[in-house]
């Protein structure tokens, strides 16, 4: 009863924050972060991992296509997924805590249709050189090129401390990197989270959340020292959603990226 009534209030705060209602077990972006019946932590690719670079129990890197999304802000329905390398390992392992990082990178001139929303081609191929630059080739109408020179690299990393049973969230940087003038970031935001069932005797249900707006700032860091939360699958979010707006033209674009590590 007690799990049901955690997972209740995780949707709740995943609607009202924009994450989602994906529980961990489907949340196939992010690494699985496990413990062993020694306590130890090993990191594993997700079974939906496009393509592999890195595959070692305490270091990995992959790509999964669809691990973000942009969206046109004055039309819904032109909807993309954009690709996400992610890099995560254990940068300190010691006997009781366990440290570890997880970064998102996504880069926007490799942005697909999203085939869940309907797009017709005429829409696809007028939208699409608002954000990624001219069309510099067009075999047919479901087959388009486009000029890469004009993109925009989003990134952003959690820091994850894991305890026995239980895990926090310390410190989330991230940013952006600009390669065409003409694409400007106008405004951005991230939300730190960690939701779940308190990692002390005492029990009951801790929710910690905060939203810093960055403005249209390059780099930035967000320190938290938020307190632990017990590792429960369906019951436990900890992570953070890194939001930005970006203008190009009379144009106007919304990008978000979820790192989550449970």
């Amino acid at each position: 009863m007690k799990n049901i009534k955690f997972m209740i209030i995780i949707l709740f705060f995943s609607a009202l924050l924009g994450y989602g209602v994906r529980t961990k077990a489907e949340n196939t972006v992010a690494p699985d972060i496990k413990l062993d019946k020694d306590g130890d932590v090993h990191l594993f690719i997700p079974k939906d991992a496009d393509k592999v670079f890195t595959n070692e129990s305490d270091k990995v890197k992959y790509e999964v296509k669809k691990g973000a999304t942009l969206s046109a802000e004055t039309n819904k329905t032109e909807a993309f997924t954009v690709p996400v390398v992610v890099e995560s390992e254990i940068t300190n392992a010691g006997e009781e805590v366990t440290e570890g990082t997880t970064t998102y990178t996504s880069e926007l001139n490799q942005a697909e249709q999203d085939t869940s929303q309907s797009i017709d081609n005429f829409s696809l191929t007028s939208t699409l050189p608002n954000i990624f630059g001219k069309k510099v080739s067009a075999a047919s109408q479901n087959r388009v090129m486009w000029d890469r020179t004009a993109a925009v690299r989003f990134h952003v990393t959690i820091t994850w401390v894991v305890s026995g049973g239980n895990v926090r969230l310390t410190r989330v940087p991230g940013g952006y990197t600009n390669y065409d003038n003409r694409t400007l970031v106008t405004r951005s935001s991230v939300t730190t989270a960690t939701l779940g069932p308190r990692g002390a005797a005492t029990g009951g249900f801790l929710n910690q959340v905060n939203t810093v707006n960055l403005a249209s700032n390059r780099s930035w860091a967000v320190n938290r020292n938020y307190s632990y939360v017990k590792i429960l699958s369906g019951s436990t979010y900890v992570g953070a959603t890194y939001n930005a707006t970006l203008r190009r033209g009379n144009s106007t674009w919304n990008f978000s990226t979820t790192n989550r590590a449970y």
